[in-house]
């Protein structure tokens, strides 16, 4: 499933949109990111309709890893404006980068990456159940 299916948005994506804030529960296997959602016309000829953004909250259960890669130290991973990302669902061990992540997952998990730009780095999030509301 590509996690925009989940914001019911005809623009909406975690594509160029912002983590503002990560709380992760390991005891009920739950996690929460607070996300500044891109959902701007990519057709639009005025700027605010075309880089609009809404807030929201990813919602994961079943949670059965988060790991982050370390920043770049050549990249400005100390700026203060929240995480700009990309996402992407993948195949542990299959998908190039992902060779140490654990391949013995449950059939009902799923596995996505959020490339960090100002890490220059990715984020990586297994889990068995995703949703999204808006805020």
């Amino acid at each position: 499933m590509d996690l925009d299916q989940l914001l019911d948005h005809p623009h909406g994506t975690f594509h160029d949109s912002t983590i503002e804030r990560v709380e992760i529960d390991y005891l009920n296997r739950t996690a929460r990111f607070q996300v500044q959602i891109c959902t701007g016309d990519p057709n639009a000829t005025e700027h605010e309709l075309r880089e609009s953004s809404k807030p929201g909250s990813l919602l994961i259960s079943g949670l059965l890893f988060i790991t982050m890669e370390p920043p770049d130290e050549r990249y400005p991973y100390q700026s203060k404006d929240g995480l700009w990302i990309s996402d992407t669902e993948i195949v542990p061990g299959v998908t190039k980068g992902t060779e140490s992540l654990p391949k013995n997952l449950p059939a009902n998990a799923s596995v996505y990456q959020f490339f960090v730009s100002e890490w220059n780095s990715f984020i990586y999030i297994a889990a068995t159940h995703f949703s999204f509301e808006w805020l």
